[in-house]
């Protein structure tokens, strides 16, 4: 129960914050919105997570986790080392709009979502 209400808040601040963005409105969690990017969106085949250069992957513990919308974990690239990591489409197990956090040193730094055809 506790996961869906966090995923619920995770979709709700994803969407706020698009409008906002979109509105030329500036909040403090917008700064980490661009430190990591899932593309092509949507996805149809490979797809590359790109993190920015700011994030220092040498040292921290940087991972990648999907989650489909009710909440469950459906693909995890973990101690990632590069700033681009290649990912399969099969991999995701599951189609439609899916949620990723990128978390480092255990840490939730930002959500996005993608869309997987």
């Amino acid at each position: 129960m506790n996961r869906f209400f966090t995923l619920l808040l995770v979709i709700i601040l994803s969407i706020a914050s698009h409008q906002m963005a979109s509105a030329k409105f500036e909040f403090a969690y917008d700064k980490y919105a661009n430190i990591v990017k899932v593309y092509p969106n949507p996805i149809v085949s490979d797809a590359i997570i790109s993190i920015d250069q700011s994030v220092d992957v040498t040292t921290a513990k940087v991972s990648v986790t999907f989650y489909n919308l009710i909440g469950s974990e459906v693909y995890k690239v973990e101690d990632i080392k590069d700033y681009q990591v290649k990912i399969d489409k099969n991999d995701l197990k599951s189609k439609g709009i899916l949620i990723y956090q990128l978390r480092i040193d255990n840490k939730i730094i930002t959500t996005g979502r993608v869309t997987v055809k």
